[in-house]
């Protein structure tokens, strides 16, 4: 992508190819890129459970297409964007959404294995989409918390290390809005400073995404200004809510609706005898 298009709300997307319909791939962070691969970990849902592992994909650069998909991480509960945390090149962490089991735990990448262990605990709040960004000397740790709104309220945690010891801020949000509140990828940096990536939610959960230029006061305060929109696209034209960008890359995911009847069925069958 060229970032000039980004800030603009213009960029090209090329679509990942794949042949799965048992499931959805969503919530897109980039592990690592070569010439020939890119490595992302995402939230692989899959429809006859009606639950999100955490999967790490291979894709083949020059075509796009899918090569190899592995769960990396696999739990009780609903497991989504896995925010991945960079403390140097050797040492990786995967921090995914896990709300529904009520905390926010901090996972490490074995590059060898390509496999995760668990490592620390950041805070026992249901976090909803959690990024970290270091700042005044501090980690900050930003995300919606379960039911309170979270796709109008974002809340903030401080600590001096980026694993463990996040405390909140403030019972109340550090930003109240609808349009541009819930997170919707990590931060990135431009020559001109800093961005957020954040879900327009006015009239349905990530239904398009806005390119925020960002700062973060000495105290946590987090001021935002949207300069760009990118809306959903005409292949996937109902959703774009999760932008990460890592080594000159971007990655988005999107949404459309597949006519699965006997899937329906099936979810509805599983609902009642439950």
């Amino acid at each position: 992508f060229e970032q000039d298009l980004l800030l603009k709300g213009i960029p090209e997307i090329k679509w990942m190819q794949h042949s799965y319909r048992d499931r959805f791939f969503a919530d897109p962070f980039i592990l690592n890129i070569t010439n020939d691969e890119i490595k992302v970990v995402v939230e692989d849902f899959e429809y006859q459970r009606w639950k999100g592992s955490i999967a790490l994909l291979s894709i083949d650069r020059k075509t796009l297409e899918l090569k190899s998909r592995k769960i990396i991480l696999e739990l009780d509960t609903h497991l989504s964007f896995p925010f991945i945390f960079r403390r140097n090149e050797d040492e990786l962490f995967i921090i995914p959404e896990n709300s529904a089991n009520g905390s926010l735990w901090a996972y490490q990448f074995e590059t060898a294995s390509e496999t995760v262990k668990k490592v620390s605990i950041l805070t026992d709040m249901p976090v909803i989409d959690p990024v970290i960004h270091y700042a005044n000397g501090y980690y900050y740790l930003f995300g919606s918390l379960r039911d309170r709104e979270e796709n109008a309220n974002l809340y903030a945690w401080r600590s001096s290390d980026p694993l463990k010891g996040y405390s909140l801020l403030s019972e109340h949000p550090v930003k109240t809005d609808i349009s541009s509140a819930r997170r919707g990828g990590g931060f990135f940096t431009t020559d001109d400073g800093l961005y957020s990536a954040t879900q327009y939610c006015k009239n349905k959960y990530g239904e398009a995404l806005n390119i925020c230029k960002c700062t973060i006061s000495p105290t946590g305060e987090l001021s935002e200004n949207i300069v760009s929109t990118l809306k959903a696209h005409p292949q996937f034209p109902y959703g774009l809510h999760t932008l990460n960008i890592h080594q000159g890359l971007c990655v988005v995911d999107g949404l459309k609706y597949l006519f699965n009847p006997v899937g329906k069925i099936r979810g509805m069958i599983r609902k009642y005898l439950r």
